[in-house]
């Protein structure tokens, strides 16, 4: 039955009921929407699609344009569904019917068909606000019978138990780009999971996935980057050509002596070794291990490396290296062309010890998820204690931009921030624990079952809800770009100590010529990115190393907490002041190489005698305060001791929405023009002020 020109809305069961009695006895229907129309299924129960078997052209529904699929339940499909355009997911479930597992329980095919020439689209039409963690399409088998490339956004995500190609030259491609929510940058990475069981071979075929990887909101050119290659023995490394990537190294047990990539070099020591990087474009990466490239910084000549000869192998113009994005696909640059076998297996990590294995050491186990979806931590965690090893109680998470490994505590009452998921494509380390005898046959892994559709972006991770304890978060990040930072928190409990206890976790610690770093301090002289301390403690050493070199840096520390509260004060060591971090719950200073590391004390109780620059306690014999009715800025009670001094508009986020200088006074206006909103007024000089303003 041919249908031209035909749109469905299918408002009424009656008429719902009797498409799927069409269906149902073996009649094909064929659907036609001639471009800029398309073709909406709004389903208000459940669609039926009849097996291709019962079909004369073995098709049950072929629709040419977009196809819309609508409201809140799902749709089986056990027939043929093919598709010649876009696919639009506004429904709020996953369009096809999950299981328990939350995998399509579908037994039939997903077809996108008919070449357009252009790229098409599985996308929504409210994609800023898309949840992906619950409206993930999950396709049955999927099969490309077009050269058009599918484009899956950056929000989105996609099950699918295989992709087939079927001999054409079609492909999925995974979009990572960024997002603005609330002022803050996010970005996304689109995620797929391949839910069959069995080899990356037989599941996917070579060259039917493309995938993208944003890095332009972290390339500052001073910190690592966490990368893990989402394709099986052909990713070569010629894509990071031009920049430094260093392999961090297993042996027998799959210890990783140096988690960083950084062992230094025996004759050298302020050096890495050249065992540590991977040099020839040629090489490939291997699925499941661990990677961190240093970008080249903004900005960077590379002409510079051509003359050197640092490209010759690849061959390729300096400037295809200056790049916000790699694409994994095959053909970057001029590298002879090869299609890539996406990483699709059923285990990403398995080690089996095959005889009783005394551990006498930490053993470091750093992986690379190389699944294009993320890792659930629940799950990881699951895994872990039920293995029959034990292993540490935390788990470490190289996030994108930052500046080390962040921390996650498997057990109840851990302090520092409890993350949902771990990134696609970063690394991760888990440590075995010492003084242990591991039976043998005795097995971990980490399965495509521990895989998971989150909602997060890659580079801001949600925290876990409050408990009632209390738990104080400190985030140091550039003034500038609060995509590169770094993480520490201190939790009061009842029964920790000031030297390490059960609630403190180890900073895996970044050498100096990386990025800053932000830890704590016992007085054993212990690092710590989680301290737990006693209730009745004074003050707490914070830490700060700022970047290695001698060039000034602007950096924002930010501080949240959860739980119970108190009293919260930053004493700067540098500047001698004193911030009440309850009414200012930020912090702008500066830094150099030279600093001294012990920057900061944290109080918990007010501490006497204290120079304070806070909204409401100025010592300096002026009374500056500020208005903000309209779009200008005024600024009262100034003198000459505040000429040249800088002036800072923050937004809640902590970002910097403008900054000028002082030039006048007793009275100084700036015209400014923001949104109505609350911001923070910093002044620096020789005197330091700042307020909470609402405009």
């Amino acid at each position: 039955m041919l249908i031209s020109l035909f749109t469905i809305h299918l408002y009424y069961r009656e008429f719902m009921k009797k498409i799927i009695l069409l269906l149902f006895s073996g009649i094909s229907l064929l659907l036609y929407a001639q471009t800029p129309g398309k073709v909406n299924l709004l389903n208000i129960g459940k669609m039926y699609i009849a097996p291709s078997a019962v079909s004369t052209n073995g098709t049950s529904l072929y629709v040419v344009n977009a196809i819309r699929c609508d409201s809140n339940a799902s749709v089986i499909l056990n027939g043929t569904f093919k598709v010649g355009g876009n696919f639009i997911q506004d429904s709020k479930s996953h369009v096809f019917e999950t299981g328990s597992n939350g995998y399509t329980t579908s037994t039939g095919k997903m077809i996108f068909t008919s070449d357009q020439g252009v790229t098409r689209y599985i996308t929504s039409s409210n994609y800023m606000r898309f949840n992906r963690g619950t409206q993930y399409i999950a396709f049955p088998q999927v099969e490309i019978e077009t050269s058009d490339t599918i484009s899956i956004p950056a929000k989105m995500g996609m099950d699918a138990a295989s992709i087939k190609r079927n001999n054409r030259t079609g492909a999925f491609i995974l979009k990572s780009d960024t997002t603005i929510a609330g002022a803050i940058i996010h970005v996304y990475d689109a995620s797929l999971r391949i839910t069959g069981a069995g080899d990356s071979e037989n599941l996917v075929d070579l060259g039917s996935v493309i995938v993208e990887q944003y890095i332009g909101a972290y390339r500052d050119g001073t910190q690592l980057f966490p990368f893990a290659t989402p394709f099986k023995n052909t990713q070569k490394s010629g894509y990071f050509a031009g920049n430094w990537v260093r392999r961090t190294l297993r042996d027998s047990l799959l210890n990783t002596a140096y988690p960083l990539g950084n062992m230094p070099n025996p004759n050298n020591t302020s050096e890495i070794s050249m065992d540590q990087y991977v040099t020839n474009p040629m090489e490939t990466f291997k699925e499941g291990l661990a990677y961190l490239v240093k970008p080249r910084p903004n900005g960077y000549n590379y002409d510079t490396l051509k003359q050197e000869g640092a490209l010759s192998i690849t061959g390729a113009e300096p400037a295809l290296y200056d790049q916000k994005k790699f694409i994994f696909n095959g053909k970057v640059y001029t590298l002879a062309h090869y299609d890539e076998q996406l990483f699709a297996d059923d285990a990403l990590f398995s080690h089996t010890f095959v005889q009783a294995t005394p551990v006498t050491k930490t053993l470091n186990w750093v992986i690379g998820n190389s699944y294009t979806a993320p890792l659930s931590v629940d799950s990881l965690i699951r895994e872990m204690n039920v293995s029959g090893v034990a292993f540490n109680p935390y788990i470490y998470v190289y996030i994108p931009g930052s500046t080390s490994y962040q921390a996650i505590s498997t057990a109840d009452g851990g302090i520092n921030a409890q993350y949902d998921q771990i990134p696609a494509k970063s690394i991760f380390m888990i440590r075995v624990s010492p003084n242990q005898t591991i039976p043998a046959g005795t097995t971990f892994a980490v399965r495509k079952k521990d895989v998971c559709q989150g909602n997060l972006s890659n580079n801001f991770l949600r925290a876990a809800v409050s408990n009632t304890n209390r738990d104080i978060h400190f985030r140091a990040t550039f003034e500038d770009n609060h995509h590169v930072f770094d993480l520490t928190s201190i939790g009061l409990r009842e029964t920790a100590s000031l030297n390490e206890d059960v609630y403190d976790i180890p900073k895996i610690y970044t050498p100096e010529y990386e990025g800053f770093q932000l830890y704590t301090r016992t007085p054993d002289d212990s690092l710590l990115t989680a301290n737990g301390v006693p209730l009745d403690v004074d003050s707490v050493l914070l830490s700060f190393k700022p970047q290695h070199e001698n060039t000034e840096h602007i950096y924002t520390l930010t501080v949240s907490q959860e739980g119970n509260e108190g009293e919260l004060w930053l004493k700067d060591l540098k500047t001698n002041t004193i911030t009440d971090l309850l009414q200012t719950p930020y912090y702008t200073f500066s830094g150099t190489g030279t600093d001294s590391e012990n920057r900061f004390i944290v109080y918990f109780t007010y501490p006497q005698g204290a120079t304070v620059s806070d909204p409401f306690v100025n010592n300096t014999g002026s009374d500056i305060y500020v208005s903000f009715p309209d779009n200008r800025l005024s600024v009262f009670g100034l003198n000459a001791a505040d000429m040249n001094a800088g002036i800072f508009i923050y937004d809640v986020q902590g970002k910097t929405v403008f900054s000028g200088t002082i030039s006048q006074y007793p009275q100084q206006d700036f015209n400014i023009t923001l949104p109505k909103h609350v911001y923070m007024i910093l002044i620096q000089g020789q005197r330091s002020f700042s307020s909470k303003v609402i405009k």
